[in-house]
């Protein structure tokens, strides 16, 4: 029972003794009091059916109210529970905050390291590039040095086909003119001696050579006097040119004519052409037999 209820129930007695002592006199006195009385006292009966179902009221506006309150309880239990997980979220959500921030610092310091690294490989590659397009530069000149060295050597040695062919040309044309030398040696036996004196005494002109070493040079002049084609070498006694000696005359792998030097200087000779296949021109090259 609640505080007011009591107070009220209190309230009630208290007035229902007051009624009582003021009714009693009146009774005693006179019979009105006793109307009085009955009424009071039916007052009095009502007042405590009012009373008991105001109790009764009250009760069930304390029980509801109790009920209410145990909901109410039961809630703020719930809400506080729900807070503390909240709360609890709350700071596990805080502390993955501060953790992401690290990794997130972390990340920024890895970035910038990266950036940096990156910077420097992009320099380095451009200098590879720079690098790498040098040698690529280099690797066709390279390339085409030897292209133009194969072409020279290919030149050199249809060069040296051709000389070899004309060289064993000479050394057939050697071995005829031996032959013939050892028959016309043979016939001369065979003439009487007075005759045979008389041909040894003539003058005869010795035969041209080639030197054991090689001689190359070329034609600055050509001048043609009668029948005869006489030319200019830039070679001479210092590069061991000799009266009588021979060279072949030849413009690239084609064989021009045959020169036989018959004056030499220091640093020039001049010579009679010989087995002319086709003009000889000034910037022509001329080479030993030997060569």
């Amino acid at each position: 029972m609640s505080v007011l209820t009591k107070v009220f129930v209190v309230l009630v007695t208290v007035l229902s003794v007051m009624l009582v002592a003021l009714i009693v006199p009146f009774v005693a006195n006179t019979q009105d009091y006793k109307k009085m009385f009955s009424a009071a006292d039916d007052q009095r009966a009502i007042a405590e059916r009012a009373a008991a179902i105001r109790q009764d009221e009250l009760s069930a506006s304390q029980e509801k109210d109790s009920e209410q309150t145990a909901s109410l309880k039961r809630q703020n239990e719930n809400l506080v529970s729900q807070i503390n997980l909240l709360s609890q979220s709350l700071a596990d959500s805080e502390a993955k905050a501060l953790n992401e921030q690290g990794k997130n610092a972390k990340f920024e310091a890895d970035l910038s390291r990266l950036t940096s690294a990156n910077q420097q490989y992009a320099q380095i590659a451009q200098e590879v590039q720079q690098e790498l397009t040098r040698r690529r530069s280099d690797t066709v000149a390279q390339q085409t040095k030897i292209i133009q060295l194969g072409d020279r050597n290919n030149e050199l040695e249809s060069q040296l086909d051709t000389l070899t062919r004309q060289v064993r040309r000479v050394r057939e044309q050697t071995v005829q003119l031996q032959e013939q030398n050892t028959v016309l040696e043979t016939k001369l036996a065979q003439l009487p001696p007075e005759w045979r004196a008389k041909v040894l005494h003539e003058e005869v002109a010795p035969a041209p050579f080639v030197p054991e070493s090689p001689i190359k040079g070329e034609v600055t002049s050509v001048e043609q006097l009668e029948k005869d084609t006489f030319v200019q070498v830039n070679v001479g006694r210092n590069d061991g040119v000799a009266e009588n000696m021979k060279f072949l005359v030849h413009r690239s792998n084609q064989f021009v004519a045959t020169l036989v030097i018959t004056k030499v200087d220091a640093r020039a000779s001049a010579g009679r052409l010989e087995l002319l296949q086709g003009d000889v021109t000034v910037g022509d090259a001329v080479l030993t037999g030997g060569y």
